[in-house]
């Protein structure tokens, strides 16, 4: 039989019923969902004490730190993309100002088009992101390379991303998981985005 000294659980992606009843049971439970870059470096300390490995945790959070603080001070105060963050293509649908992506693109010089929806990942529909006329489209898919769908804006040319080929990709192993790789996912964000950024310029 499986005995676990702790369960670590995602706070929005399992069900409640289970949960509570694994606690009724009288197994530990830990639930995790860091919303911010540095909500992450909170999860890595607490799992750290969690698992007897406080040291190693805080250095591990420290170093993410750091890095999110540098890629900070780097691109935070650049002039601001209206940026828009497709998760997938059908439905279409993006992410809120409550998600961490969305603190990443803020992280990186830009404003989330979508950041005033309620709903963590809301669908939405293309004619709302024609009226929002986003400066870059950031999408990432589930593979390590572009996703096809990324390419069908192509067919909007009067949009902003489009007319400056400012359709961007990021590794969503490096951007969708709440680890210390999203210092990976940052850099590649931050590092498109002023690409973009240059793009719009006039004399570009």
């Amino acid at each position: 039989n499986i005995d676990p000294d702790l369960i670590i659980g995602w706070d929005a992606g399992n069900s409640q019923v289970a949960i509570a009843r694994l606690k009724e049971l009288g197994f530990p439970v830990y639930l995790d969902r860091p919303d911010s870059l540095r909500g992450v470096a909170k999860s890595i300390r607490d799992i750290g004490i969690l698992t007897g490995k406080s040291e190693t945790a805080n250095k591990v959070a420290t170093d993410y730190l750091a890095e999110v603080d540098r890629i900070k001070s780097e691109y935070s105060d650049l002039t601001p993309l209206n940026s828009f963050y497709q998760v997938w293509n059908s439905p279409l649908r993006t992410i809120s100002g409550n998600h961490i992506i969305s603190d990443s693109i803020n992280l990186c010089g830009g404003t989330n088009i979508y950041a005033d929806e309620i709903a963590v990942a809301p669908v939405i529909n293309i004619e709302s992101v024609l009226e929002r006329n986003p400066d870059v489209i950031i999408a990432s898919g589930v593979g390590d390379s572009p996703p096809d769908w990324l390419d069908d804006w192509k067919q909007w040319p009067s949009l902003t991303a489009v007319a400056h080929n400012n359709l961007v990709f990021v590794n969503p192993d490096h951007i969708q998981r709440h680890t210390v790789r999203l210092a990976l996912g940052l850099n590649s964000l931050c590092e498109q985005m002023a690409q973009a950024r240059s793009r719009l310029e006039p004399d570009s």
